[in-house]
């Protein structure tokens, strides 16, 4: 089974993907009106998203010091 995020008219959606259609998943937290009770939705129909937003970045500086030196930058104290 493969899991859809997807936008159909201006409405966020959760999906499981079978061939050409999208079966619906629908969350208390997140109705989608415009799909009105429909259970299935064309994927020709919908704009794919990324199956997530993330709300941070969190990157790692293993090599920061090296970059430091690349930049001619001071590293933080640690």
């Amino acid at each position: 089974m493969h899991w859809i995020r997807f936008e159909y008219h201006g409405q966020v959606g959760f999906g499981a993907l079978n061939g050409d259609r999208i079966e619906l998943l629908k969350f208390d937290e997140s109705p989608l009106p415009a799909l009105d009770d429909a259970v299935q939705v064309a994927l020709a129909e919908v704009k794919v998203l990324i199956p997530v937003v993330p709300s941070k970045l969190i990157a790692l500086w293993n090599n920061f010091h090296a970059l430091a030196v690349e930049k001619n930058s001071t590293p933080p104290r640690t």
